[in-house]
C-alpha cells in the first residue's frame, strides 16, 4: 500500500512536469485549454495528475474508516459485556404429538 508522503511527491513531479510541458507549449504559441488538450503528452501528464488526486482521496475515506473503527472497537471495549441469557429449549415434538396433529387435519 502507497503511504500518503508517496502519493505527494508523485502529485508534484506530474505537476512540475505539466507546468514545464505547458511552457514549452507556450513557446510554441499553442496557448488555450482546447490547443493543450491536443498535445498528447499534456493529457497523459493531466491523466496522471488526477490519477494521483484520486489515489489521494482514497487514501483518506480509508483513514476516516480505520478511524471510526478504532473508535467502535475502544466503545465496545469500554463497556462491560452483558452475560446472555440462556434460552429455554423447546419440548421436542414426540410422535403421538405429531401423529394427532396429522390426524385432526385428515
Amino acid at each position: 500500500m502507497q503511504t500518503r508522503a508517496n502519493v505527494e511527491t508523485q502529485l508534484k513531479l506530474a505537476q512540475d512536469a505539466l507546468t514545464q510541458r505547458t511552457q514549452l507549449l507556450a513557446g510554441r504559441q499553442v496557448e488555450g485549454k482546447k490547443q493543450l488538450r491536443l498535445d498528447p503528452t499534456y493529457r497523459q501528464l493531466d491523466a496522471e495528475i488526477r490519477k494521483y488526486r484520486r489515489r489521494l482521496e482514497s487514501l483518506d475515506r480509508t483513514a476516516t474508516v480505520e478511524a471510526d473503527l478504532v473508535q467502535r472497537r475502544a466503545e465496545r471495549a469500554a463497556t462491560p459485556k452483558q452475560p446472555k441469557e440462556k434460552k429455554k429449549a423447546a419440548a421436542p415434538a414426540t410422535p403421538k404429538a405429531v401423529k394427532a396433529k396429522r390426524e385432526k387435519k385428515a
